[in-house]
């Protein structure tokens, strides 16, 4: 038989009998065995899952979960088969009663381990049933549109009941102070990452003692990673909150040079990172600086990134700068004294001066043992012969086509940085395809 007209038969006799099923008093009605089920909704996947619509919003499958309880269980298996989609708060009163019905049915196991909510919906927020939401690790608050909609105490208060958090990322937030976002924070003592950008305060004079009385401590004892960008930090956390445990902080700069500005503003943007460095950097052995605009070097950088006194423990560092930038990197690692622990440093492009950036190194960094950096020569699918995105040489077969490539790359180098030869630590990464881009390797765990 004809596989679309079963599929056309299935899906017209669900939806034309889903109101039926959920009327108040429905009638008890026949059900096919579960195993049954389980391939009719197998083979609905296999028909209709390839144009990339996340399972949880495919029409087939919420029909199917609508022909009766018994049909419930198999459905959501595959609806929520993926553990990292995430719960939207619902924003209407019917998508609320539609996810309160699938609820009810007791063969429904439906839970979450990511939420993502707008702040808009706090009255909503309120309503969800909280075994949805009861064993999830990640929060996301995030608005969808640019609503300057503050988050209400109410909304911390029902998230903060959630107590099995262990990743919080706020995005675009607005909140009434530094104070108010500290106690919203410390209602999770389980939380281990956080990452919070672009955030708008009402108040930014807040007193010392008022943060003080916010900060919950064993909070930021878990705090592991932290991902932040500049002014959210300064505004939020510096001279005010410990890290003991932070090994890992992401620190972003969005800051744009305006036209003709003075570019005095560039000092004082490298003397606030680096005093935030002071701050967070006694325990950090990876660190990420992401600086997306222009950003010329100054005689005191030395002294603002003095990472071996900063960072002491620091193993891996990631400098992602654009290319008008590139300049910034030599003096960012011209340290005062070697660096005891670093080894591994990934950059977006080789410098200019081959030959300054090999002496720096040698001096600067005695223990590297890979200096990461993107090829400016680009691989294609079919030079690689799998589906990776980025490439080093031991992703590829020795001897063969890419192999060459690759090999040809760090020959030439090898011929301006003589000490990074004798440690075998140039390590370049090709990128697969034209449509890549660096920064999404440099910012990734690739």
């Amino acid at each position: 038989m004809n596989l679309h007209f079963i599929q056309e038969y299935f899906i017209h006799y669900w939806r034309q009998i889903s109101t039926y099923y959920l009327s108040p008093s429905p009638a008890l009605a026949p059900h096919l065995p579960f195993e049954i089920v389980e391939q009719i909704v197998i083979h609905l996947l296999t028909l209709c899952g390839r144009d990339g619509t996340p399972n949880h919003r495919n029409p087939n499958l919420i029909s199917c979960s609508l022909v009766s309880r018994a049909w419930v269980g198999p459905v959501r298996k595959h609806m929520w088969s993926d553990r990292n989609s995430w719960f939207h708060v619902p924003s209407t009163n019917g998508s609320l009663q539609q996810l309160q019905k699938l609820l009810s049915s007791p063969f429904c196991t439906l839970t979450f381990g990511a939420i993502w909510f707008d702040p808009r919906d706090y009255l909503i927020l309120e309503l969800v049933p909280q075994v949805v939401v009861r064993d999830a690790k990640h929060l996301r608050i995030s608005p969808a549109s640019n609503h300057r909609h503050v988050l209400s105490n109410r909304a911390m208060d029902v998230l903060g009941g959630i107590q099995t958090i262990t990743s919080v990322d706020l995005v675009g937030v607005h909140l009434e102070s530094a104070a108010n976002f500290l106690d919203f924070i410390g209602r999770f003592p389980g939380v281990k990452s956080l990452s919070c950008s672009r955030i708008h305060l009402n108040s930014k004079e807040t007193s010392d003692k008022a943060v003080a009385l916010a900060v919950n401590g064993l909070v930021f004892e878990r705090l592991c990673s932290l991902e932040v960008d500049v002014e959210a930090y300064s505004d939020l956390f510096l001279g005010r909150v410990e890290f003991p445990q932070l090994v890992e902080l992401k620190l972003q700069d969005y800051y744009r040079h305006g036209q003709g500005e003075d570019q005095s503003r560039d000092v004082d943007r490298l003397r606030q990172i680096g005093n935030i460095l002071a701050h967070a950097g006694k325990h950090l052995e990876r660190l990420v600086l992401w600086f997306p605009s222009r950003t010329d070097p100054c005689p005191e950088i030395g002294e603002f990134f003095n990472l071996p006194k900063m960072t002491p423990l620091l193993r891996t560092l990631v400098v992602c700068v654009g290319r008008e930038s590139i300049d910034l990197i030599l003096p960012m690692l011209s340290f005062s004294m070697p660096h005891p622990h670093l080894s591994v440093l990934r950059i977006p492009a080789m410098p200019s001066n081959q030959k300054a950036l090999d002496a720096t190194l040698a001096r600067a960094i005695p223990r590297l043992q890979s200096l990461q950096f993107p090829s400016v020569h680009k691989l294609t699918s079919k030079d690689v012969g799998n589906s990776l995105l980025f490439v080093n040489l031991d992703d590829v077969v020795k001897g063969g086509h890419a192999w060459r490539k690759m090999k040809r790359t760090i020959n030439k180098l090898e011929k301006n940085m003589a000490w990074c030869k004798e440690r075998g630590c140039l390590h370049p990464t090709f990128l697969v395809g034209y449509n890549i881009s660096v920064s999404s390797w440099m910012l990734g765990s690739y």
